[in-house]
């Protein structure tokens, strides 16, 4: 069944003529995608031809200088200035002193990081499960 749907997906996005930015972005499936002079994000356009875009990824964009994570404006991208994208694990490990009959249930997460020159820093948790 898994393969059917992969072979759909990828027949829709032939005939449809769009490309896919971003595949998955936490429990979101193809959130970034480009058709044409447009950039969507889940269905709504963000980005047109006159508009300087750029995809950093994990979620990060710019667009005319200001900087979203999906859909979410937070700051201005530095004027000269250098932006980096990173990921640190956030997920909960089993403690030492658990109870050893009980079950456990283990939290994936991690955290996108975006850190200008300028000083800022945002942080994302996208949950995994």
């Amino acid at each position: 069944m898994y393969g059917d749907l992969e072979d759909k997906i990828q027949t829709d996005i032939k005939e449809k003529h769009y490309q896919v930015i971003e595949y998955r972005i936490g429990t979101s499936f193809f959130p970034f995608v480009q058709k044409g002079d447009a950039v969507y994000l889940d269905g709504k356009v963000i980005a047109k031809k006159d508009d300087s875009f750029r995809y950093f990824g994990r979620g990060y964009y710019r667009v005319n200088r200001k900087l979203f994570y999906i859909g979410r404006q937070f700051g201005n991208a530095p004027a000269n200035g250098e932006i980096r994208i990173y990921v640190e694990d956030r997920s909960k490990a089993k403690p030492g002193d658990f109870p050893p009959n009980v079950m456990f249930c283990p939290v994936a997460a991690h955290a996108d990081i975006l850190e200008t020159s300028d000083g800022l820093r945002v942080e994302s948790l996208v949950y995994d499960n």
